[in-house]
């Protein structure tokens, strides 16, 4: 009865599941959860409004992808023609710091877009102002690394 191929397979099955199960557990670890993938995206967004923030121009660079494109109040620009428009920010001491809100993440594949409410407070020398903008953002995963590829922002203009 022993040597039944009944028997012997499932002898087998005791040996192969252990293997199996391992095996999976070590592949799955390697594998981003979705959770992880979205925190991913979301510090990609945050690094790259951190370098506007700081007129960090590398590290803006480093988050978008080559053929970045920004969509602004009828304008296209893209990574270059943006920091043209930072530096002369910089020069005249304005300053600009972010909040982000309702924030929702899709991911597929390799792509992720996502959608947002950005407000911004805009300090000079002269005083501060709130400016809000709607905004969607398109990311490309390369090398493992999530990149910005496309921004459109669109102004919330205050109703007088």
């Amino acid at each position: 009865m022993v040597n039944s191929p009944i028997v012997r397979g499932a002898s087998l099955m005791k040996l192969g599941c252990p293997l199996i199960l391992g095996v999976l557990l070590v592949a799955c670890g390697q594998v981003r959860t979705p959770e992880k993938e979205t925190e991913a995206i979301k510090q990609t967004l945050f690094s790259f409004f951190d370098a506007i923030s700081n007129f960090d121009y590398a590290a803006l660079q480093s988050s978008c992808t080559s053929e970045y494109v920004l969509i602004e109040d009828g304008a296209t620009w893209n990574i270059d023609s943006l920091i043209h428009i930072m530096k002369g920010l910089q020069e005249s001491k304005l300053r600009i710091t972010y909040s982000f809100h309702n924030i929702d993440v899709r991911i597929e594949g390799n792509i992720a877009w996502m959608t947002y409410e950005n407000v911004g407070i805009l300090s000079a020398e002269t005083g501060a102002d709130t400016l809000r903008w709607v905004e969607s953002a398109l990311f490309r995963k390369e090398q493992s690394t999530w990149r910005m590829a496309l921004l459109h922002s669109t102004r919330i203009r205050q109703r007088r």
